[in-house]
């Protein structure tokens, strides 16, 4: 099966079939696109650092709850 869509960009509310750009445009058009997907890809990284981080600060604190709930050895 055939895509039959033709590509598109929008520069300043114009819209422009790839295929009628200039080689440097359409180098700029695959650049654009691979930074957005680069940055696509930080940014779920970025998430899942943070959920990792957050992670560890929840570990970190149970840890630490539970050293405070033991009874200390001086009191016994």
């Amino acid at each position: 099966m055939e895509n039959n869509e033709v590509e598109k960009v929008v520069i300043d509310q114009v819209e422009y079939e790839v295929n009628s750009l200039s080689d440097r445009a359409k180098v700029c058009v695959a650049q654009l696109k691979d930074l957005q997907n680069q940055i696509n890809i930080s940014r779920m990284r970025l998430d899942q650092l943070i959920a990792s981080q957050n992670a560890f600060t929840r570990d970190l604190r149970e840890e630490v709850s539970k050293k405070e709930d033991e009874p200390s050895k001086e009191s016994k």
